[in-house]
């Protein structure tokens, strides 16, 4: 159990590295996108989204591009997707489940998934 324990911080801490070293490339490109983006990218940087997840590659969950390929642009995405946010998830993405965060509100949580679903647009 103790190894578990270890092994998952591990994970955890080195995940959170990566993701700031992204996320810190993903702000210098959001000052060129439009506001959504980057209110969804201030929002999910105060979060922590980046503990599950990570922009370009799959880590406990999905990247925000493998999000952004698999739903389309499209309010109903989004309202998908931040209710996902807000109540959490399971499926989807295989069988570990996503935690709800039910401190977020609709609002931000909508703000968050416009984000993701234009993570493609601008990831390059």
């Amino acid at each position: 159990m103790k190894s578990f324990i270890l092994i998952a911080f591990v994970v955890i801490f080195s995940s959170s590295l990566t993701y700031s070293q992204t996320m810190s490339t993903k702000s210098t490109q959001a000052e060129n996108a439009g506001d959504d983006f980057k209110k969804g990218l201030i929002l999910i940087g105060k979060s922590d989204c980046g503990t599950c997840h990570k922009p370009e590659e799959k880590a406990i969950g999905p990247s925000y591009n493998d999000i952004s390929v698999k739903y389309p642009n499209t309010a109903a995405s989004v309202n998908m997707l931040a209710s996902k946010i807000q109540k959490g998830g399971k499926g989807a993405w295989g069988p570990i489940p996503m935690v709800p965060h039910l401190t977020i509100t609709a609002s931000d949580a909508k703000e968050m998934a416009k984000y993701i679903l234009m993570f493609k647009t601008n990831s390059k």
